[in-house]
């Protein structure tokens, strides 16, 4: 601490020669602080509460059998294979230990791919991330829901067959309102043609 204050003394009693000293130091100060501030920042970013849960969660791609393959049968169709899955997915559901299971298409959390749709909103054309789910992705990835309440309505639009979308839908878009606007508004599927309408 003493050689500190000797080391000031110095610099203030040399302050016409040192000036040069003086900004280097500030400009290197200015430095540390940004790098410091970047790197708090960063990691705080990084470890911020997403929304959902990945802990313990698990993916399992399946396939196809190739025809080289000795247990290929040519015989068997899409839907046979859509059966296949399906019972696959519901001894999942049964097997101790295991809290949900849900089927989805390249839709799961730090994938690369992405799935995208415009929906036309009172002649608003919005591109949103379209998700291919069961309605249990939300809980095999413990989306934050506020209530149970809320996760049964979704749970119901897409037993109805209709589009679940979140909150910030109208983000960029003031001329849409709020996202309170939207239950029950009419969408128009832009990519699917213009008949194609949901609510």
């Amino acid at each position: 601490m003493m050689v500190m204050k000797t080391i000031l003394k110095q610099i203030k009693n040399e302050w016409n020669s040192n000036l040069f000293l003086f900004v280097e130091l500030l400009l290197v100060f200015v430095v540390l602080w940004y790098i410091v501030d970047w790197t708090l920042v960063t990691a705080r970013v990084y470890h911020a509460p997403m929304g959902f849960d990945t802990e313990h969660c698990y993916n399992i791609t399946v396939s196809k059998l190739g025809e080289d393959s000795p247990l290929y049968n040519p015989e068997l169709t899409a839907d046979d294979d859509m059966d296949d899955l399906l019972r696959l997915t519901d001894r999942l559901r049964h097997c101790p230990g295991v809290e949900a299971v849900a089927i989805s298409q390249n839709c799961f959390p730090y994938n690369e791919g992405s799935n995208s749709i415009d929906l036309g909103i009172d002649s608003v054309a919005v591109n949103v991330r379209l998700l291919w789910v069961e309605a249990d992705f939300f809980r095999v990835f413990r989306y934050a829901f506020t209530e149970e309440a809320e996760f049964a309505k979704v749970e119901a639009a897409f037993r109805n067959d209709e589009p679940v979308v979140s909150s910030n839908l109208t983000e960029g878009h003031p001329e849409l309102g709020g996202s309170a606007s939207l239950p029950g508004r009419e969408v128009l599927l832009l990519n699917y043609g213009k008949d194609v309408r949901r609510r």
